[in-house]
């Protein structure tokens, strides 16, 4: 992309703008466009082809618009070619933050210790789901963090409890887990009279389990002893003739112990009294269809209801079963995160020591811009590991101590300044994120700077330079501030044909090269002699000249005073006084044209051509001329209507204000007062002008200033015809 061209038609109030941006000596242009003139509508443009919008003419929608930007091989500009960063926007966030890069070989590390601790996991929920009934291995993760804690936890975390709780565990439950854990059951057993029926049930079979022969609770009871039956059978412990004595009655085989087993559990569980309460708690089942899972079940299995006051522990007691059959699965598990929990930490601990890109953006934003508060990553371990978006905490500056504040409170209380330079911070990581890319990008920059300080000022500008060593950017900097605009071109180093201004009429823009980059008044030292309007806008240049080196109200300041205000002889001064003047103070010597023609007559011959003008464009004499003559005709205008003139011999300075006041004391005419306080406030910073203070005026409409001179020129022309009626009404 080294060269774009642009061709917008009827664009946000652009009426035709075409114009090729040359990049190849420098990748940037500078643009400065005073507001109103077209910088909005250019950046609204060019985001509209980010957006993949189609551009407009919001006023005159009937219009049709249309919007090119082609590079230099023929192609047409893509969204994803083009980044505009508008003036300000409060809200914004950077979408490409997370595309930052970190450690790669860290990260690997992490996620190949994770990716095995996973397969591994999913291998035993993978065979948890029909002895629990529950398909989903998530839900399975999910259930049983829930029962090892009052929060979710770490399932890892929960499988190292697990297993040391399975080295004693010998009391299976085989029920599918949803049968009897689920809203409906729950629910049924929450109620008063289910929890009633149950603690009696529960205290009548602990009381049968006390008194059984063979039983004891908690320690050999019906399920224990069927699942010793089976691993000694399993284990051939009977086939070599092997017994045992329970109670002084000798097994010799697993029929024997079943057999022990289903003749004491019928003594307990056809218990007349524990059947009644059997019974009451069925009846109560009965009634309520939902229930008829559990119904089922209890009938077959009424060793249950045992379990049912306590539903917290009776979902440990599910689990515990069912991990009991995949013992050593769970324990090599256990094993291998105790050993990936070392290796984990110590990557962890590597990767709080990384510096990020993320850390680098906000060292960027810490160290260069002056603000009350600093910005931090409080996340950083995971974004570098497990790609999260990184987490910017704040730090409030009050007289010295820090303190933590949330991101809405810090922009209720920061000035329109301050939030622009937090406005800069997800800038640069975006901007960051795109150099990352490494892909050529069109940046188009509107006002970036607007309400900054010198010193973030400059801190913006320096950051300009830094993303355009990059050298992936090709970069648009818009500005209606003629002191950024020369700033930016200065310290970018910027060549002349990439510094623009705009000029503007009715029918289209032009960007055209930039004028006073440099020092102005040396250009006009060289161009006065044969220019009449540089000439002109001279006189409050060098009138500073001799307020600075000659001795106070000298002959040289008062004549050109003068030409600033109206006095005796202000009609009167002749081109050669003016030359006599500028050759002594200026001290370079000119030969002005014409030099018996009247300097005031010169003034408003130039201005009249100015008025004619209909191009809107920057020019700094045309300022300058416009405002001179504008407090002339004011001035005029106020002398005319103020009845004692001895009062006005009397204002030896500030002589617009006096006059304003002595012909507010006269008249109350609104309209002119209000065109006369224009006139006194916008005037006077244009015309005492020096090498230090021009760039405001630069900033200010042309199009503004011959309103006002319009205005004024009619005020003084009613006036004179007011003056000539009265003098032909005295005379009749």
């Amino acid at each position: 992309m080294d060269k774009i061209k642009i061709d917008f038609i009827n664009c946000f109030g652009i009426n035709e703008l075409k114009y090729t941006f040359d990049f190849t000596s420098k990748k940037a242009c500078s643009i400065y466009a005073p507001n109103g003139t077209m910088k909005t509508s250019f950046a609204k443009t060019v985001k509209c082809i980010s957006d993949e919008e189609a551009p407009q003419d919001l006023i005159n929608t009937e219009k049709v618009s249309n919007a090119l930007i082609t590079k230099s091989n023929g192609e047409d500009v893509s969204s994803g070619d083009v980044f505009v960063i508008e003036s300000y926007k409060e809200d914004y966030e950077s979408k490409r933050v997370s595309m930052l890069m970190v450690n790669k070989e860290l990260k690997a590390k992490y996620d190949k210790i994770h990716s095995d601790l996973e397969k591994k996991k999913d291998t035993i929920l993978k065979e948890l789901s029909p002895l629990c009934g529950i398909r989903s291995k998530s839900e399975i993760e999910i259930e049983i963090s829930n029962t090892w804690g009052s929060t979710p936890r770490n399932i890892f975390e929960c499988f190292e409890e697990i297993k040391v709780l399975l080295e004693e565990f010998s009391s299976p439950i085989d029920i599918k887990y949803k049968t009897i854990i689920n809203e409906k059951v729950i629910e049924f057993l929450k109620d008063k009279d289910t929890k009633i029926l149950i603690k009696e049930y529960i205290e009548k079979y602990n009381e049968l389990i006390t008194k059984s022969e063979y039983f004891t609770k908690g320690v050999f009871n019906h399920n224990n002893v069927s699942t010793i039956g089976k691993n000694l059978n399993d284990n051939g412990f009977f086939k070599v003739k092997n017994k045992i004595v329970i109670k002084d009655k000798e097994i010799k085989s697993k029929r024997e112990l079943d057999a022990l087993l289903e003749g004491e559990k019928s003594k307990i569980f056809n218990n007349a009294d524990l059947l009644i309460k059997f019974e009451k708690l069925d009846e109560k089942l009965t009634k309520n269809a939902a229930m008829k899972g559990l119904r089922t079940l209890l009938e077959s299995s009424p060793e249950i209801i045992s379990y049912l006051d306590n539903i917290d522990s009776l979902k440990k007691e599910l689990w515990l079963s069912y991990l009991k059959q995949n013992e050593e699965e769970l324990k090599a598990l256990v094993g291998m995160y105790k050993l990936s929990k070392e290796q984990l930490k110590k990557i962890v601990e590597e990767a709080k020591r990384q510096k990020t890109s993320w850390d680098e953006v906000v060292e960027i934003f810490n160290q260069r811009f002056d603000v009350p508060f600093v910005v931090e990553i409080h996340n950083q371990q995971d974004v570098i590991l497990k790609e999260n978006t990184p987490t910017i905490n704040f730090k409030y500056n009050e007289r010295g101590s820090y303190r933590d504040i949330d991101r809405t409170t810090l922009l209720n209380v920061l000035s329109n300044g301050e939030k622009r330079a937090l406005y800069i911070l997800n800038l640069i990581f975006e901007i960051e994120a795109l150099i990352k890319l490494n892909k050529d990008v069109l940046v188009v920059i509107d006002d970036i700077a607007d309400s900054f300080d010198y010193k973030n000022k400059y801190a913006i500008v320096e950051y300009l330079n830094d993303i355009l060593k990059s050298g992936i950017f090709r970069m648009v900097i818009l500005t209606h501030n003629f002191d950024f605009y020369r700033t930016v071109v200065n310290r970018l180093g910027i060549p002349r044909k990439n510094s623009l201004m705009v000029h503007k009429n009715d029918m289209k823009i032009k960007l055209v090269q930039g004028e006073y980059l440099k020092n102005i008044f040396d250009v006009w030292k060289n161009k006065i002699s044969s220019n009449d309007r540089i000439m002109i806008a001279s006189i409050p240049f060098v009138r500073n000249l001799s307020e600075y080196l000659e001795v106070e109200n000298s002959p040289n300041y008062l004549k050109l005073t003068s030409l600033l205000h109206i006095k005796e002889d202000t009609n009167n001064i002749t081109v050669a006084d003016l030359e006599a003047i500028y050759n002594d103070v200026w001290r370079v010597h000119k030969n002005l044209n014409d030099k018996n023609r009247k300097v005031i007559n010169v003034l408003f011959y130039e201005v009249e051509k100015i008025v004619q003008e209909n191009t809107e464009k920057i020019n700094l004499e045309n300022k300058i001329v416009l405002s001179i003559a504008i407090r002339l005709l004011a001035e005029e205008f106020m002398i005319t209507r103020i009845s004692d003139k001895e009062k006005i011999k009397d204002i030896t300075r500030n002589q617009t204000c006096g006059l304003l006041r002595l012909y507010k004391e006269e008249h109350n005419n609104i309209n002119e007062i209000k065109i006369l306080e224009q006139v006194n406030l916008m005037t006077p910073e244009n015309i005492h002008i020096n090498s230090f203070m021009y760039e405001p005026i630069l900033d200010l409409s042309d199009s503004y200033l011959k309103k006002l001179y319009s205005n004024v020129k009619e005020m003084r022309t009613r006036a004179y015809e007011e003056v000539a009626l009265h003098k032909d009404e005295d005379r009749e």
